[in-house]
């Protein structure tokens, strides 16, 4: 008789029993009102004490519905507002509950629905070994001896832990530390082993262990969420495919939804309306958070008022600890296709322990900061932002000089970003000091409106490429488009216009501190003519051990001066109008000024020209640097208006060698003279 309630499924009360039968089965399964096409129909009827009024708590009779729904079935709750202050538990159950007209309320601490799966079986590995595994083509595998045969088979999914320390994370205090772990998929099994398929990124060697994830499924569609208490709303542990779908999170006193230690978990069409962000007490309002899940996809979030609308992490654990679904990285896990609105941090966010997360077309409005990138090798595709006031932060985490590298930012387009310190910030290891040289690329960002430096670098590997920035109206003092200390930045086509910033002194393109190395192939400077406010091409910091190389720097108009000093080994390539770093010009006293004469140095052109030039005195020229590279060509000439001779040394300490061994006069009317670089002179020709 039970196997029949539980096929029931056409929409009528009536069974066709007894009345008697029908009541007494009714009154030890669930009625069969309670059931319509497979599912299960959470009526007051059917469980008393039910209120969808929301007046008296629900809990105790919601838990009895979720009890009494079938492993896979579903679970229908009418319309109405149920307050289940004492929270709703899902454990080692698959179905769905489906919430459309629905609003939950909960005043207490604590989800209102925690959802999870018991740990199964768990095998020490005794041994660990990169194999390859094989169908048509070689695939990277691990070998796991155990004891015995697990009975698992191709397809499972098993979490590989073990209590070594996670690389790169955060530091623990010596007990709880952030630990290795990492999801795979059973390649094949038999006894005494286990191979699995795909790459072990963190090495485990010490009390590894194995288990098999459970195959339990809890999906939640529709619904409104509201909590005044503490903690997550809507948590998820250690289950395959959960999923939160079509619902409202209206207000949450900690996180709005949770994914810890989960395999391929779902959120799609999610709203978060407010998770309060006080971090003075201990209140860090998220709208998804991931806790070492991998694989998992959200989509079509809009999140309101939140620290972050995405966001990862784990816990330290100490050794030996049974919190399974705490180890390791959140790894591959994609958000798209979202939206977030006045964050007070990072609206897109990862932290230390991560690796190979995506945000694909994540936009963001009135937010803190749009993306920030802490872990390993990140990617962001695509994506707004308007009216925020920063757009990119990649830094280790605040006190350490944990990971964060790898990451490629493309095609990303931004509105007003309005911070005065920075759009783009590089920030790493701020402890040691030393510079991080696994690098991260940056290419096809916009940016309209930029008030402060584009890009500050601070211990940091850089590419940048396809670099579009229009200036604010108004900028900071002494902003640059590169703010580099310590730092390894190479761009290529990076644009910077300034035509239409009226405000803002000490303007420059490159800012250099440190043993910062600095490359640029390609590059674009518009501003007005003559605009003192664009006051150098490169400006050195005081003791910086820098090398500049810059080729191919067009400005509309000319700086105030290209630098005021440069290393040996630095080179500015630039024009400017009718103008070109090719083109040194000295006059006057500068004609005996040896240091005045040192941009001949700075330039790779085949070909330099000097410029002379005196109407009140006579002058012998000063030594010139080195040249650039053997070969290359030096051509003095004077202006036609010059009325003063000025001599041409043959003098080697000068590094001047003329064709006759003797000193060459020019005058206004003196033809060009031409010298090449042989390695150690300029020799005439």
């Amino acid at each position: 008789m039970a196997k029949r309630l539980v096929a029931f499924d056409d929409q009528k009360s009536g069974t066709g029993l007894p009345d008697a039968v029908e009541a007494g089965l009714n009154a030890t399964y669930v009625p069969a009102s309670a059931y319509a096409k497979g599912a299960v129909i959470a009526t007051v009827d059917a469980f008393p004490g039910l209120d969808p009024t929301g007046a008296a708590d629900s809990s105790i009779a919601f838990q009895a519905a979720v009890n009494a729904t079938p492993d896979g079935a579903r679970l229908i709750v009418p319309a109405g507002v149920y307050k289940l202050d004492s929270g709703v538990a899902i454990t080692d159950r698959t179905l769905t509950i489906e919430s459309y007209g629905v609003t939950y309320t909960k005043a207490t601490d604590g989800a209102i629905f925690s959802s999870a799966a018991t740990v199964d079986t768990v095998y020490p590995v005794t041994a660990l070994a990169a194999v390859t595994v094989n169908d048509e083509n070689t695939a990277p595998g691990q070998r796991l001896t155990v004891s015995g045969s697990t009975g698992w088979s191709r397809g499972d999914i098993v979490q590989l832990v073990s209590d070594d320390v996670l690389p790169g994370g955060l530091p623990g205090n010596g007990t709880n530390e952030y630990r290795c772990g990492q999801h795979f998929m059973v390649h094949a099994a038999s006894t005494g082993t286990v191979d699995l398929l795909g790459t072990l990124y963190d090495p485990m060697s010490t009390n590894i262990r194995v288990h098999r994830m459970r195959r339990h499924r809890v999906v939640f569609r529709g619904g409104r969420f509201t909590k005044t208490g503490g903690g997550v709303t809507v948590a998820f542990t250690r289950l395959v495919a959960p999923e939160f779908t079509d619902a409202v999170v209206h207000t949450t006193g900690g996180q709005a939804v949770s994914f810890a230690g989960c395999v391929g978990w779902r959120a799609d069409n999610v709203v978060v309306e407010n998770a309060p962000n006080i971090p003075t007490s201990g209140i860090f309002g998220y709208g998804i958070m991931n806790m070492s899940s991998s694989w998992g996809r959200a989509s079509r979030l809009r999140i309101h008022r939140v620290r972050h609308a995405y966001t990862n992490d784990n816990s330290a654990l100490p050794a030996g600890s049974t919190q399974f679904h705490l180890y390791g990285r959140p790894f591959a896990n994609v958000v798209s296709d979202s939206v977030a609105i006045g964050t007070d941090n990072s609206a897109w966010d990862t932290h230390s322990g991560s690796q190979a997360e995506q945000f694909v077309n994540c936009d963001a409005i009135d937010c803190y900061n749009v993306y920030g990138l802490r872990g390993r090798g990140h990617s962001v595709q695509g994506g707004k932002a308007v009216d925020c006031q920063h757009l990119l932060n990649i830094f280790s985490q605040t006190g350490s000089n944990s990971d964060s590298w790898g990451h490629i930012v493309d095609g990303v387009h931004a509105t007003r970003i309005t911070s005065g310190n920075h759009a783009i910030r590089v920030d790493l290891n701020p402890i040691s000091g030393v510079l991080e040289t696994r690098k991260s690329m940056i290419r096809n960002v916009t940016i309209d409106g930029a008030a402060a430096h584009t890009f500050a670098v601070n211990n940091g590997t850089l590419e940048v490429d396809g670099i579009m920035v229009t200036a604010a109206p108004t900028q900071i003092s002494n902003a640059a488009v590169f703010q580099l200390d310590n730092a390894n930045v190479t761009g290529t086509n990076v644009s910077m216009d300034h035509l239409q910033n009226t405000a803002g002194t000490g303007i420059r393109f490159v800012y250099v501190k440190g043993a910062t190395q600095f490359t640029l192939r390609r590059g674009r400077w518009d501003f007005t003519s003559g605009n003192s406010r664009m006051t150098r091409i490169v400006v050195r910091a005081a003791g910086a051990t820098d090398t500049v190389k810059i080729s191919d720097l067009s400005m509309l108009n000319k700086a105030t001066a290209p630098y005021d000093t440069i290393t040996s080994a630095s080179f500015v390539d630039w024009s400017a109008g009718f103008e070109l770093s090719s083109v040194v010009m000295a006059s006057q006293a500068s004609i005996e000024d040896a240091a005045k004469l040192a941009t001949i140095a700075n330039t790779r052109a085949e070909v330099v020209k000097l410029q002379l030039y005196s109407n009140t005195n006579p002058y012998t020229l000063a030594a010139l640097p080195a040249g650039m590279f053997r070969g290359q060509m030096l051509v003095i000439f004077t202006l036609a208006t010059t009325n003063q001779s000025i001599t041409v040394p043959n003098d080697a300490a000068k590094k001047i060698l003329t064709a006759t061994g003797s000193d060459v006069v020019l005058t206004g009317t003196s033809r060009p003279i031409s010298f090449v670089w042989n390695g150690t002179n300029w020799v005439q020709i």
